[in-house]
C-alpha cells in the first residue's frame, strides 16, 4: 500500500484526512472506499501534549456496516528511552477479525517508531 495525506489541522477539533492506496489491480483484501483504496478522516477529540490523544476515525464507505466512528485512544508510556503505546479500541466493526485490526495497529506503530527515531 501507499498512502496520501490529504489534509492535516493537529489541533482539537482538527485532523486529517488520509487516503491508502493497494498497489495491486486486485487486492486479496479489497478496499473499503473503492475496490483499490481506503479513505478516512481522524478527527481529535483531546490531545494531551507527549501522553495521549484520543482520536474518531471515519471512513468514507459504501458498506453501513463500516460506517460508524471508531474511538481511539493512544497512550504513550516513557521509561527511560523506551516508549510504549498501548491503543484502546472501541466501535470496531464485528466483520473486522481483532488480529486484522491489531496487526494494522502494529504496522502504524512501527511506522511511528521508525520516524521517532530518525528524527
Amino acid at each position: 500500500m501507499i498512502g496520501k495525506v490529504h489534509e492535516i489541522d493537529a489541533s482539537v477539533g482538527g485532523g486529517y484526512v488520509i487516503s491508502l492506496h493497494h498497489r495491486d489491480e486486485t487486492p486479496a483484501v479489497p478496499g473499503k472506499t473503492t475496490k483499490r483504496e481506503e479513505r478516512f478522516r481522524v478527527v481529535f477529540d483531546e490531545l494531551v501534549p507527549g501522553r495521549q490523544v484520543v482520536q474518531r476515525v471515519l471512513y468514507e464507505v459504501t458498506d453501513p456496516s463500516f460506517a460508524e466512528a471508531r474511538k481511539q485512544t493512544w497512550t504513550f508510556q516513557s521509561s527511560g528511552r523506551l516508549t510504549t503505546v498501548p491503543v484502546a479500541c472501541e466501535n470496531v466493526p464485528l466483520d473486522i477479525r481483532p488480529e486484522d485490526y491489531a496487526a494494522g495497529l502494529n504496522s502504524s506503530l512501527l511506522n511511528l517508531a521508525t520516524a521517532a527515531e530518525t528524527s
